[in-house]
């Protein structure tokens, strides 16, 4: 059953995506804030595809790391401190996740889906 469906930012991710549906015979729009697609997020990437490289964030050496960090606008991990119940579940959550186990584990699924992503771009392009 075809569907209609709307894609929210025309970068490199929203126009895989909408090229992807329209090729399963989807009706797809668009929708992107700026005069140009790809912008954004996505704007100066480079077009590097590093399929085996993955690296998750969260790993031992990271909350040391992550103090140093703060306050620089080009860091890795940049946030502004408030008052909010979710940010500070979610930087609890990240930091049980900074050990050398989890960080295996989620690298080994980011693997995954990183080749999964490769077969894809392999199918596109022929």
């Amino acid at each position: 059953m075809n569907k209609r469906i709307v894609i929210i930012g025309g970068g490199v991710v929203g126009l895989a995506t909408a090229w992807e549906l329209i090729k399963r015979g989807h009706q797809v729009q668009l929708l992107e804030r700026n005069a140009e697609p790809g912008s954004a997020t996505s704007f100066a990437n480079g077009g590097q595809l590093s399929y085996r490289y993955v690296a998750p964030l969260a790993d031992s050496g990271v909350p040391l790391q992550g103090i140093k960090w703060m306050g620089k606008a080009d860091s890795p991990l940049n946030m502004r401190l408030k008052m909010s119940f979710q940010q500070w579940r979610w930087l609890l959550q990240f930091l049980r996740a900074c050990n050398s186990q989890t960080n295996k584990m989620n690298g080994d699924h980011i693997l995954r889906l990183s080749l999964l992503s490769r077969q894809v771009m392999q199918s596109w392009l022929g």
